[in-house]
């Protein structure tokens, strides 16, 4: 957006809603959530690259610049607006840290914590599935 946007750095918002839900909570999980959902899809090289050049270029504008009443009227629209529901809930709404033992012992809880699909481990390990690990005393 602006004058010096960048053409290669895109943010498409699938609707109102979407918006709506950012600026009632302005949030990083409710942003990740939308991301998820496939309410907002990122066009850039990289997301990585994407949020370094978005920090580093981020106009410095002061708050007593913003006409209150324009961006007030101009926001009102979205405020209230809403979105489909989820179909699915990602997550799992109980204790998520194990801290007492009936939790630890859970096997859902043990479940949404450790079975994890080949998908996932292949993120970061190699071809062969490998994982090492090793200790050091020192640096030396």
């Amino acid at each position: 957006m602006g004058r010096d946007a960048a053409e290669d750095l895109v943010v498409t918002l699938s609707g109102p809603g979407v918006l709506g839900s950012l600026l009632r909570g302005p949030n990083l999980e409710n942003l990740l959530r939308e991301y998820v959902h496939g309410r907002i899809e990122i066009q850039a090289p990289s997301l990585i690259e994407f949020f370094e050049r978005v920090r580093k270029t981020r106009p410095k504008i002061k708050s007593r610049d913003i006409k209150k009443s324009l961006l007030l009227k101009s926001s009102l629209q979205f405020l209230f607006a809403t979105h489909e529901k989820d179909r699915v809930q990602l997550g799992y709404n109980r204790d998520e840290t194990g801290r007492t033992a009936s939790n630890r012992d859970n096997r859902e809880f043990v479940q949404f914590h450790y079975d994890l699909s080949n998908d996932f481990y292949k993120l970061f390990l190699d071809p062969e599935m490998q994982y090492s690990c090793a200790y050091f005393n020192d640096w030396t």
